[in-house]
């Protein structure tokens, strides 16, 4: 799924890619299944800012353009598991 404006991610998005060329704030609900992913790249110009409902360690993801971020869903929270050069704040 290609995003280009702000939206709150659908349960079965599994791959977004963020492509806006000035900033992308994403809204991402609790999952549903322990164990559920959802990766994020960012292609645009933009930051893209992550704001899960629940997330372990912080608030917020922030990838710049070519970063990633993949996030785990453990029941309770979503854990950012990997990430190529993301934030977590």
């Amino acid at each position: 799924l290609s995003i280009r404006r702000q939206r709150q991610m659908c349960i079965r998005d599994r791959y977004i890619i963020c492509n806006k060329g000035s900033a992308l704030a994403v809204s991402l609900a609790d999952g549903t299944i322990v164990g559920e992913t959802k990766l994020f790249t960012n292609k645009g110009a933009g930051t893209a800012t992550i704001t899960p409902a629940n997330l372990a360690g912080g608030t917020t993801v922030t990838i710049q353009t070519h970063e990633a971020a993949h996030l785990i869903w453990d029941g309770s929270n979503w854990f950012l598991i990997a990430s190529f050069n993301g934030a977590l704040a």
